[in-house]
């Protein structure tokens, strides 16, 4: 506490009034700061208090906000978690109960009765999935992915067609961490799952290629190059190119001793060499830190390679900017004829005839009405098509052309395994002839596929068949519409027909004789006698409601070979769901150990806010005191100096 001196006599009156005057306002002041440290607890109100106090403070308080932040988003966070949890554990509790209607309901013999009743439960167990996976919180579908403007879920005719988005909610509950908040349908019901998957379109290189999307979409970052004809060196600067045509650019206007560099692009990548084309040295390095060089496959520091300098395969990835005569290494396909989308008994088909680029080609699937969803797999670089609806067959085949197969979508080719047949059940094979077909000029042709593996291999076996010769030759192939074989030949004086033998399920499982016949007869097209069959490969999604859909109809019209085939998969769906919900208990056990880790900052950090600024009241209350006495001091003193009397000048 600072006071000044009483004056001495020998001080002179102006000096000694105006030094208790200075005191009175120094005490007026100190007590007024005093009081407003009583008043708000705080003993640094404002930054010339305390200055480094006060910084301490600010930065504190930030570190407060930002913990309250955290910790609203971690009570928001709970509260979606939960709902979840409670979302997860309906869809446990229905396959359980799902899975022992199954059980009943593949007992035989049942009756009409029992079967309708059993299917009718499985309906409803779907109704509640739909139901659960529909359930909102605050305005948001649990299952319906991160931005969701409609039930993810709707039952339409007899399947279930899936809206939502595969992307997750997530919240920031600290610093470095976004929790996952959410699951989606995808993730606890496998709806939305890939129906077809292309090959690899073997994009070529062009101008236009980005440098970021070579080898597979790792891409290369381009530096500074150097490059010398064997009289030092240029620094070639690549870091403002963004495609091949900017480094093609780049190059090409370097001069090296007089002889200007040329660089080509070929289907798979560049090369490198003198304009002249008259050979010599070149040698091409990386400078510093820089490794384009080396990644192109240019590289050649000491210049004893020979030209041109060829680079490695680019292999660009596949996107949606990619021209369609620039795939199939740079000979381009031809999908004008579009191709067809099968959907239970729907036929959807795709223009493809303006298309010219991928895109193009993702708009027309996405537009055809189809209930799909065409995409490119940005990690693969392919081609993809996801089905939406759950309890139907999808078949993706031609239209007139072979835009399935150029694609790489066509879901029944040559290449289908005969094990894949039947839905993955296969056939049943006599060891000997297991496919007749009779020929339009009465000749009979035994096919026996004993040794046989794929589709191509039943073809060849029909086409090359020893006595499948002469102008009523049959000709075997698969359709040009949809998918099937097909079996054609000239009319003739007989029928053309294929059958199969007792003990034999071939023609059925190759979709050339329909279920529960024996055989089937060609019919007349401009003087040709044509058999078309029908898929051999349908494909399912294979998701949980997919799964109950199949499985309600199977039980219904009594298909025990049917219930036997899906059965397993139900313990597959119950396993995915448990999995999910246990990874939702884990999201609710860190976010419980986050937030007390927060709760416990935010107390830390109030003690040491409290520290730097809060007033101690038992000082504050003793100071002021103790001013308040030299302040009354200081005033009587100012009383007696002031005193104007005669006495007090003798």
């Amino acid at each position: 506490m600072s006071l000044l001196p009483v004056s001495t006599p020998r001080t002179a009156d102006a000096l000694t009034q105006q030094r208790l005057i200075r005191q009175l306002n120094y005490d007026s002041l100190t007590l007024e700061n005093l009081y407003t440290q009583l008043s708000t607890g705080q003993r640094v109100n404002t930054l010339s208090d305390d200055p480094s106090a006060a910084i301490s403070a600010v930065s504190l308080q930030a570190s407060q906000e930002y913990s309250a932040t955290m910790l609203r988003n971690a009570q928001s966070a709970e509260g979606y978690l939960n709902v979840t949890d409670t979302v997860s554990a309906t869809i446990d509790n229905a396959l359980i109960e799902a899975q022992g209607t199954i059980i009943a309901g593949a007992q035989d013999p049942l009756g009409d009765a029992e079967r309708d009743a059993y299917a009718q439960s499985l309906s409803l167990t779907i109704d509640r999935l739909i139901t659960a996976a529909n359930q909102s919180y605050r305005g948001h579908y649990v299952l319906g992915g991160a931005i969701d403007q409609t039930a993810p879920l709707a039952r339409e005719e007899d399947f279930v067609v899936w809206s939502g988005t595969s992307a997750v909610q997530s919240t920031q509950i600290s610093k470095d961490w976004l929790l996952e908040t959410g699951i989606n349908a995808q993730q606890s019901l496998g709806v939305g799952a890939s129906i077809a998957s292309s090959v690899d379109l073997d994009a070529a290189v062009t101008r236009d290629t980005p440098l970021s999307k070579l080898y597979g979409g790792k891409g290369v970052v381009p530096s500074v190059i150097r490059a010398s004809g064997g009289d030092g060196w240029t620094d070639i600067d690549l870091r403002a190119a963004k495609t091949v045509g900017d480094l093609q650019d780049a190059l090409n206007s370097v001069s090296l001793e007089g002889r200007d560099l040329s660089v080509t692009l070929s289907a798979t990548g560049i090369s490198v060499d003198y304009a002249d084309g008259l050979g010599g040295t070149l040698s091409i390095d990386d400078v510093g830190e820089g490794k384009t060089a080396d990644l192109l496959g240019i590289r050649n520091p000491q210049g004893y390679n020979g030209l041109p300098l060829v680079s490695h395969n680019l292999n660009p990835a596949i996107t949606g900017a990619v021209k369609l005569t620039d795939v199939a290494g740079g000979a381009g396909i031809d999908v004008s004829a579009g191709i067809q989308i099968d959907q239970g008994s729907r036929t959807f088909t795709v223009d493809l005839s303006l298309a010219e680029t991928i895109e193009d080609v993702v708009v027309a699937i996405n537009l055809s009405g189809a209930d799909v969803k065409a995409s490119i797999n940005q990690s693969t670089g392919k081609l993809q098509i996801a089905g939406l609806a759950d309890g139907v067959d999808y078949s993706i085949g031609e239209n007139g052309g072979n835009a399935a197969a150029q694609l790489g979508l066509r879901t029944a080719t040559t290449a289908t395994k005969l094990s894949e047949l039947n839905r993955g059940l296969g056939f049943e094979a006599t060891g000997g002839t297991d496919l007749t077909i009779s020929r339009t000029d009465g000749s009979e042709l035994e096919i026996d596929v004993d040794g046989a593996s794929t589709i191509a291999d039943v073809i060849d076996r029909i086409n090359n068949h020893v006595d499948n010769l002469g102008p009523n030759a049959v000709t075997a192939s698969l359709r040009t519409d949809g998918n099937g074989i097909q079996l054609q030949s000239i009319a003739g004086t007989s029928t053309l027909t294929v059958g199969q033998p007792a003990g034999s399920s071939l023609g059925e499982a190759l979709g050339l004789i329909a279920p529960g016949s024996t055989e089937t007869t060609a019919i007349d097209e401009a003087g040709n006698a044509v058999i078309r069959g029908s898929d051999y490969k349908p494909v399912e999604t294979g998701s949980t409601l997919d799964t109950l859909l199949r499985m309600q109809t199977a039980i219904q019209a009594g298909d025990i070979p049917e219930i036997t085939r899906l059965a397993p998969r139900m313990d597959q769906h119950l396993q995915q769901s448990v999995q999910m919900r246990a990874e939702v208990g884990s999201r609710v056990q860190n976010l419980d150990n986050v937030r007390q880790q927060t709760e416990e900052l935010s107390i830390e950090l109030a003690a040491q806010l409290s520290n730097q600024i809060d007033a101690d009241f038992a000082s504050v209350i003793s100071e002021m005191t103790a001013r308040q006495q030299a302040m009354q001091a200081s005033l009587q003193v100012t009383a007696q100096i002031s005193q104007l009397t005669v006495l007090n000048f003798l």
